[in-house]
């Protein structure tokens, strides 16, 4: 007999002017209850994968979002010179480069993820930003700097990450 399986997740960020902006991801999905009681590494592994999705439909989601500065509350479509730094807080790119600190804080993380060694970072750069690691603005290895804890955390999936894919099913 199967079951359902509820699977929901809200991420909301602050904005300028204590205005926020929000995104919720719900997946229901029928199981067969045999796995939770006869194989629970397979139950357990279709509940993580239904998160990530999850996860990464909020992350695309809300990475498309901002509030029109002129608008007040209105969503608009997002604005290249408008990005979320990476701590929830959309500022303005002011076209600052990269510090010596923030490039060298991204290679660290970048040693501790297994596969982005080489030239894979600087590719992960170019999907990412349309720049090199050289050519990063500040405000870009900021967010650089969360999307490699991300991968780190596997919240997000480096393979996906560097083929462009939306999610880590579409990478296989």
């Amino acid at each position: 007999m199967p079951m359902k399986l509820n699977v929901g997740l809200t991420k909301k960020l602050g904005l300028p002017h204590y205005s926020s902006v929000g995104a919720t991801c719900q997946v229901e999905i029928e199981l067969e209850q045999s796995l939770v009681f006869l194989d629970l590494d397979a139950f357990y592994e279709r509940v993580r994968k239904v998160f990530t999705v999850c996860r990464q439909s909020v992350a695309e989601e809300l990475a498309h979002q901002r509030v029109s500065v002129t608008g007040g509350e209105s969503i608009a479509p997002p604005d290249p010179q408008h990005t979320n730094n990476g701590n929830g807080s959309y500022l303005s790119d002011d076209g600052r480069p990269a510090s010596r600190q923030q490039l060298s804080y991204v290679e660290r993380l970048a040693e501790r993820i297994p596969g982005l060694s080489g030239g894979r970072l600087e590719s992960l750069a170019q999907k990412l930003f349309a720049n090199s690691l050289a050519e990063l603005s500040s405000q870009a290895a900021s967010e650089l700097i969360a999307t490699l804890k991300d991968i780190k955390a596997g919240k997000v999936d480096l393979r996906a990450s560097l083929n462009g894919a939306r999610n880590a099913d579409e990478s296989s």
